[in-house]
């Protein structure tokens, strides 16, 4: 009996089979590197059509099936649609009162005559009754509402859209980045399909910008509001478990900027794109803000800390020193690697010197990093593989809490380790490889980051009256980042823009 009922209990459970890094996802989406507008869409296009397609309907095997591994909380179903609550009995049934709901509706396209009928990046399972009312209208904000699912959940009714009164729906605000997001995907995605019915309200037949002018910009302000959460992370990873490919505004949420937005004559590198990715803390999980709002001194920065040092294409970065010739840069695994071990131990003392670190203005500096070691006889000498930090001529070797037992290349985390002591200061992080001929290990390191919190800005930010004066962007101006330095318009975060004597502080995308 205890045995049945340990399997009913672990049946219920849904675990995120994926947690992916950065690399992964600069492996995933390295074709889009360098690319903007039209081009980095189509891009993007090819690698999200590369997915496995699942069967519509019940069974473990089918969108239901789907749903238990992606939108399943301890067995309660994940609706976005309202507040009620309706339970999974088992993978691949379906619980009572529910649909599947293509939130881009399928008589846009013709139904079930291509994949976009089941891809559960966007499908959801909804409340038959919100289902029926959301019918196959536009997603748009609901001026004069005729349905409403319950306070923070989706409303139906009618909006002026290109001039003209029209059906439409609206997400509640703690899930319109999630549809935005959604939509976005479907239009990269099914670029090449024509769009018909209420679909050519919001939508343009061709590769190129497949969401009208009107749908992306509204999509992107109620993405921005409403910004990437850990549920939308989580859904991501377990769908590309499922069926095989992610949604590419989930993993780079300012990618929607170089597709539609502010920054489409800049080309998107996805090895320095802020991502969601677990270890790239420039982004994180934020609370919902208010989309209704129109304050142009918005500030929803992400308080966690800013990345003053990455080791993002560190092969590439000529100032990190090697000395000893032994370490070196795997492309292959994007990792630092030492051995010393050719055919027999070799005697050597190998240093990795990371590029000058100015933590000027920065609080609470964090170094953090990932490493693996191999082959060690006993446990790891720590006279042999040590980290120091140097800083105005002298050297000082810090405490590393994760170390692992020397005998696999299975990579840990470090540990954060506080450079408090250095704030305010210049650094420098080196990464020691010693060897003697009876001690011999491998030793590997990647994803080195220096992670703080700017203190307040160089610059003086200046309270004006917005009904006075308002920043315009058709007119010249300054913009600094948070420490003073003055920054191009490519730059992403918050800035403080000067022009004709007005400052203001902002979050630009």
């Amino acid at each position: 009996m205890f045995k049945s009922v340990l399997v009913i209990l672990l049946s219920m459970l849904t675990v995120s089979s994926y947690s992916v890094s950065r690399k992964d996802l600069r492996d995933y989406y390295s074709s889009v590197n360098g690319l903007k507008k039209e081009a980095l869409k189509t891009a993007m296009h090819k690698i999200l059509k590369r997915h496995t397609v699942i069967s519509y309907g019940k069974g473990e095997n089918g969108t239901w099936g789907a749903f238990y591994v992606v939108d399943n909380q301890n067995g309660v179903v994940v609706n976005r649609y309202s507040n009620e609550t309706f339970r999974y009995s088992s993978k691949g049934a379906v619980p009572n009162g529910m649909n599947i709901e293509h939130s881009f509706p399928k008589s846009w396209w013709g139904g079930d005559k291509n994949a976009a009928y089941c891809d559960i990046n966007h499908l959801y399972p909804s409340p038959s009754d919100d289902n029926g009312y959301k019918a196959n209208y536009i997603m748009a904000h609901v001026t004069n509402v005729k349905y409403d699912s319950g306070v923070g959940f989706d409303k139906v009714g009618t909006a002026v859209v290109n001039g003209k009164s029209t059906n439409c729906w609206e997400p509640g605000n703690q899930y319109k980045g999630d549809f935005s997001r959604t939509y976005m995907y479907m239009a990269v995605c099914y670029q090449d399909l024509s769009w018909t019915s209420e679909g050519s309200k919001c939508l343009t037949s061709g590769t190129y910008p497949t969401l009208q002018k009107w749908a992306s910009d509204l999509y992107r302000t109620w993405a921005k509001a409403d910004k990437v959460s850990s549920l939308e992370t989580k859904r991501n990873d377990d769908v590309e478990f499922v069926q095989g490919n992610r949604n590419p505004f989930i993993d780079f949420p300012f990618l929607m900027e170089y597709i539609w937005g502010d920054s489409v004559d800049v080309e998107f590198n996805v090895n320095y794109a802020v991502s969601t990715a677990l270890d790239d803390t420039r982004y994180g999980n934020y609370v919902s803000g208010n989309i209704d709002s129109d304050d142009e001194d918005d500030d929803n920065n992400d308080e966690n800390g800013n990345v003053i040092f990455s080791d993002d294409c560190a092969s590439q970065n000529p100032a990190i020193v090697v000395s000893g010739n032994v370490w070196k840069f795997d492309s292959k695994y994007g990792c630092w690697v030492a051995n010393a071990y050719s055919g027999s131990n070799k005697k050597t003392d190998s240093k990795l010197t990371l590029p000058v670190v100015d933590l000027s203005g920065v609080q609470s500096p964090v170094l953090s990093f990932s490493h693996a070691i191999n082959f060690a006889k006993g446990s790891v000498p720590s006279q042999f593989l040590f980290v120091e930090i140097l800083c105005d001529g002298v050297s000082k070797v810090v405490l590393v809490p994760g170390w692992t037992e020397g005998k696999n290349w299975n990579f840990i985390e470090s540990g954060n380790i506080s450079l408090d002591e250095y704030a305010g200061k210049k650094i420098q992080v080196v990464f020691h490889y010693t060897s003697t001929t009876s001690v011999c290990m491998g030793r590997e390191v990647k994803e080195i980051m220096i992670v703080g919190q700017h203190s307040t800005p160089i610059i003086e930010v200046q309270a004006k009256d917005p009904a006075i004066y308002r920043f315009d962007v058709n007119k010249p101006y300054e913009m600094f980042d948070m420490t003073g330095k003055r920054v191009d318009k490519s730059y992403r975060g918050v800035v403080v823009i000067r022009q004709n004597g007005h400052v203001w502080k902002r979050l630009k995308f």
